[in-house]
């Protein structure tokens, strides 16, 4: 959990930090530099907090059910509802993380997640819908490459 002091901090002074966060994080040319950054920032209960709320905006962005998102991601529908308000009330994020779905990559890389929790084999699923997500997966790797 994390815990800030009651001490406010002046919007002028966390606009700086959050510049500097900004040239330290977004500077870095490659995973294994953001990966080392990163760690030495964040603590594995952060990156997790971090990494599911990027996952969750993903999905919801791509119209999964709440349910099913709640059920990939491991979290309660209070964050996934969280996740959508934030969503709503900003517009530049929702831009963003449009403009980053429709790159078929990125399309792909979702649908893998879902198909990982809902793929065939998984217990309580139709696993005739499972084996066509599958398929089409498949399709759109072989049309990428």
């Amino acid at each position: 959990m994390v815990q800030l002091s009651k001490r406010k901090v002046k919007p002028e002074a966390m606009y700086k930090m959050l510049s500097l966060l900004f040239d330290v994080l977004g500077k870095q040319g490659n995973k294994k530099s953001f990966n080392i950054i990163v760690d030495g920032l964040f603590s594995p209960v952060e990156k997790t907090m971090i990494a599911k709320r990027v996952a969750i905006f993903f999905l919801i962005i791509k119209g999964e059910e709440w349910k099913t998102i709640r059920d990939i991601v491991k979290v309660s529908l209070a964050s996934v509802s969280k996740c959508q308000m934030i969503l709503k009330n900003n517009s530049e994020m929702q831009s963003t993380l449009n403009s980053m779905v429709d790159k078929k990559a990125m399309g792909i890389f979702i649908e893998e997640l879902i198909l990982m929790i809902f793929g065939p084999g998984t217990a309580y699923i139709n696993w005739k819908n499972a084996w066509r997500r599958k398929k089409e997966l498949a399709r759109k790797k072989a049309e990428i490459l």
